[in-house]
């Protein structure tokens, strides 16, 4: 099988001179390579609470559901890659060769060199607390100082596993401040 291959597609040049688009391997003599497809780098990252995916064109994923996607495809192939915010997470924007793209999904077409994208997701953990402790205050027609103190413990009993300064900030967000006690 073996033999080196030895290529410099701006130096060698094919037995009549004619272009530089030859490789010369032992095996096989000089090869034109004028019509060779070469691949490009594509990281796309995803950047809180979210995953990305990469897809074909026609739809078949490369990459799918991940936190990182590194891919490498022929060059002028155009890709999709879709950013995708978990539960608690919102879709904020794209940065690098998706930056002003308007939606979570970003079509484009490789050209030599790395690619990077990042999608950035926003928590919206505090906000989904916020708007329960809420209903919960509303719920069960108590004043804020009780309401406050049987929402965290009921976090705490059930054992959630929320950071006192979460709940503390959406308590915050619900009502603008502490309970005086």
């Amino acid at each position: 099988m073996g033999g080196r291959s030895y290529t410099n597609y701006d130096l060698i040049s094919d037995r009549s001179g004619t272009n530089g688009t030859s490789t010369y391997s032992p095996e096989h003599g000089y090869i034109d390579v004028s019509t060779h497809f070469y691949t490009a780098a594509l990281t796309v990252n995803a950047s809180g609470p979210g995953s990305v995916s990469v897809y074909t064109l026609e739809g078949l994923p490369i990459c799918k559901d991940k936190a990182r996607c590194v891919v490498e495809v022929d060059t002028e192939t155009t890709v999709s890659v879709i950013a995708t915010p978990d539960p608690l997470g919102r879709f904020e924007g794209w940065s690098g060769v998706c930056a002003g793209t308007s939606g979570m999904e970003c079509d484009f077409t490789l050209s030599d060199g790395p690619h990077l994208a990042t999608a950035q997701f926003e928590s919206t953990l505090v906000e989904e607390l916020a708007a329960n402790i809420i209903e919960y205050a509303e719920t069960n027609q108590r004043g804020n100082t009780q309401s406050y103190y049987d929402f965290q413990a009921n976090f705490w009993v059930y054992d959630v596993g929320i950071e006192q300064e979460v709940l503390d900030e959406a308590w915050i967000m619900a009502f603008g401040s502490f309970p005086s006690e």
